[in-house]
Parts: C-alpha cells; structure tokens; sequence
C-alpha cells in the first residue's frame, strides 16, 4: 500500500513496495514516463492551488504518467496536502481551483512488464541511469512476440512459425491465455473510496497497489469525489461540516487519560469519518489476459457508473496499445460512459 503519512525517504520506500519498482510496469518489463522533471519549491497546495498534470499524450493517443517524476513533484508537499498534489499532478481534474473537489478521474499507463519508460520528445526505456529510445510500435511488436514464443510448442504450430507469426495464429483463433506473460500497469487518479472497494474484490484478477485508507496524515482533510456537478452544493456542505468534527479531534490523543493508543490507531479510527466519497490513488497491474477479463464489466448493469467510466479509459488505452487483441470499446460494449465522468480526449 501507499502510505503518505511518513518521512520523505520511508515514504519512497514504501511507494516503491507497492508499485513494484518504485514505478509501475507495462507489460515486459518497461515502464512509461515522460521527461522534465516537475521541481517545485512550493510546500503547500494553498500556495499554489493549480498544479499542472504531469500526464502526457502521445501521437497515439496513448495516456502515459512518468511515475517518477509525479512522486518526486509531490513529495516538495506536506503530508497533508501530497494527496491533493498527487491528484491535481495526476491529472484529475476539479469543480475548485484548491482541489477539494474532484469532477473526473484519470487513467494513465505507467509501466509495461516491470520495466520504467520514459520520454523527452520520443520513448525511452528507463534502465537504471540509462535511457534506451524506443519506439512504441517496437513495444507492441516485442509484447506479440513474447505471447506468440509462449504459444510454440503447441499442436497450433505445424508449420514451424516465427513467433509473430505465432501470435497471429494465437489471435486468429482467439487463443489469448497467452496474454498471461505480458503486464501492463496503471495508475488510477481520482476515484472514490467506495469505488475502489470493486477493484479490491477483483484481487484475484489484477493486483492493487492503493493508498492506506485511513491510518495516515494523507487522509486528514482529503478532496471528495462528486460524480454529477448538480450535487456540488450537497458535497461542500457535507465536506464542511465532517471536516470541522474531523479536524477538532485530531489531538484530543493527547488529552486522554490512556495513552496506549498509537497514532496510526488513533488516526485510522478517527479518518474512517470521511465519506466513501473520498478520493484515491492507486496502481494497477494485471497481465494482458486479465485485463480483458477486467474490462468486460463495462457492460455489467450492475457494477456502479464510476467503476465501469474507470473501465473503460483501461480499455481505450489496451485498445490504443494492442487493437488485435482488444477491440475498440466503442464497438465491443453497448454501455456508454457518461461524458462529465471521462477525460476530454477520451470522450
């Protein structure tokens, strides 16, 4: 898990626990991160309250987040404020410039396989210290060669073929177990808490690397989510008041007669007060194969509007990577998210 309560070094720590490398991986083994280095003197984000998103598009489409450098932007802030800054630096966006309020979450590749890539003008794999141009369509060439080399051995391959040509009789024939040998990794920015309760029980299809509930500073004053803009009114109004009995017994650990509570406990019990409402970061990692399982939810009614809009921005962005092994969301699934609840370029 992510833990935003503690030190600059035990948090980097931490972080990198949690999404593997200290980044998060696409599929092979490469991870995904544009250049420049967000460096910011500023330590609260009352002093600068629009931070700009440090996710970037490619000509493809394709929305990747350099890992690093988002945490590194966001450690300059206190720990009270690294949720906002990591929300605002993720690029969700927000009804209020201080970013109390979150109107749409974002979802962007971070990593393939375990590897960190990053970019300047072009992609490049992160090796250590060393950054290895790459193009993107030699990253979807070495993914179907990787699925189709785990497919050889099979009656499929009478002819002896190459493993690209391996992966188009795999894909052909819908053959796509093979996708287990290839991952992709995802950070996820601005869903609630509730929401993320969904992604938990699918446990056993991806793995989650999110942010502590409830036991750290991060969670002291968070944003809320507010899914339709006509219930604004109601979310401040609940904000506001939850923040004031929130925040007035904050140190009342030190007025108790027991001090055998820690503060991590005193935190957690007092922290669970914020409503599910409350936004959240987290990475996701699952193999290709799992990915699409994961995504055919979006046509499940009874899964909540939320989860299905994050689905689907997984979906676009496993289409915009590898369209022969998933199809473009638009066609495949009848269920259409809601626009205020998606990005602009994904809508």
């Amino acid at each position: 898990m992510l833990r935003l309560g503690l030190p600059a070094k035990s948090a980097w720590r931490d972080f990198s626990s949690a999404a593997g490398l200290g980044v998060t991986a696409l599929g092979l083994g490469l991870v995904t991160s544009f250049g420049q280095k967000a460096q910011r003197s500023q330590v609260s984000c009352e002093d600068e309250p629009e931070l700009a998103s440090l996710v970037r598009r490619l000509p493809c489409g394709l929305r990747v987040l350099d890992q690093i450098d988002w945490w590194d932007a966001a450690r300059e802030f206190s720990t009270a404020g690294k949720l906002r800054a990591l929300l605002q630096l993720g690029g969700a966006t927000f009804y209020d410039a201080e970013g109390y309020f979150v109107k749409t979450p974002m979802v962007a590749l971070v990593a393939i396989g375990g590897l960190p890539i990053c970019s300047d003008a072009s992609l490049h794999l992160r090796l250590g210290d060393v950054k290895v141009p790459v193009a993107l369509e030699n990253i979807r060439a070495a993914l179907r060669s990787q699925m189709g080399m785990t497919a050889m051995f099979s009656y499929l391959n009478r002819r002896g073929h190459d493993p690209e040509e391996m992966w188009k009789v795999v894909a052909k024939l819908g053959h796509f177990s093979v996708g287990h040998t290839a991952h992709l990794s995802f950070v996820l920015v601005g869903h609630s808490c509730a929401v993320e309760n969904e992604f938990n029980s699918q446990r056993d299809v991806v793995h989650l690397g999110r942010l502590t509930v409830a036991r750290t500073r991060s969670q002291k004053d968070p944003p809320l989510v507010v899914q339709r803009p006509e219930l604004l009114p109601v979310f401040k109004d609940i904000r506001k008041q939850v923040q004031a009995a929130i925040l007035s017994k904050v140190a009342d650990r030190e007025k108790m007669e027991s001090k055998d509570i820690s503060i991590g406990d005193w935190q957690e019990a007092l922290y669970v007060g914020w409503p599910a409402a409350k936004a959240h970061v987290a990475v996701l990692t699952g193999s290709l194969r799992n990915l699409q399982k994961l995504v055919t939810s979006i046509d499940d009614d009874g899964k909540e509007t939320e989860y299905r809009a994050l689905l689907w921005q997984i979906a676009v962005a496993c289409h915009l990577l590898l369209p022969d092994m998933f199809e473009d969301p638009s066609v495949k699934f009848k269920w259409r998210p809601p626009p205020h609840l998606l990005p602009p370029e994904v809508e």
